[in-house]
C-alpha cells in the first residue's frame, strides 16, 4: 500500500515536471522578445525568463527522474533514457547559464 502511494506520488511529481519543462521549453524557443516588466531591476524577455525557470528547475527534475526510475523499476535502456530526457533538457539550460557566467563572462571583463 505504501509502495503504491510512493510510486503514484513520484509519477505525479514527474508528470508536473515534464509539463513544466515542455511549457518553458516552448516559451524559450517561441517566446516573445518584448520585455515583460520594463520597470523591473533586471528587465528580461519572455524567452530569458523561461530559460531561467528551466535552469532553476533542473535539480528537482533530475531528482524526480531518479525517483521514477527507482520506484517504478524500469530496466530497459530506452525507457530509462526517455525518463531522463526532461532532466537532461533542464540540466542543459543550467549548464549553459553556468558556462555563460563563469567561462564567457570573465573573458569580457
Amino acid at each position: 500500500m505504501l509502495k503504491n502511494l510512493i510510486r503514484i506520488l513520484a509519477l505525479v511529481i514527474y508528470a508536473v515536471g515534464c509539463v513544466s519543462v515542455f511549457y518553458f521549453g516552448i516559451l524559450s524557443i517561441f517566446g516573445s522578445d518584448a520585455i515583460v516588466n520594463p520597470e523591473a531591476m533586471l528587465p528580461v524577455t519572455q524567452r530569458e525568463s523561461a530559460f531561467m525557470n528551466l535552469a532553476i528547475g533542473a535539480l528537482p527534475m533530475v531528482l524526480s527522474c531518479a525517483c521514477v526510475q527507482c520506484f517504478c523499476k524500469l530496466n530497459r535502456k530506452i525507457s530509462v533514457a526517455l525518463i531522463y530526457l526532461p532532466g537532461v533538457v533542464a540540466g542543459g539550460c543550467l549548464l549553459f547559464i553556468f558556462a555563460l557566467l563563469f567561462v564567457v563572462g570573465p573573458l569580457f571583463n
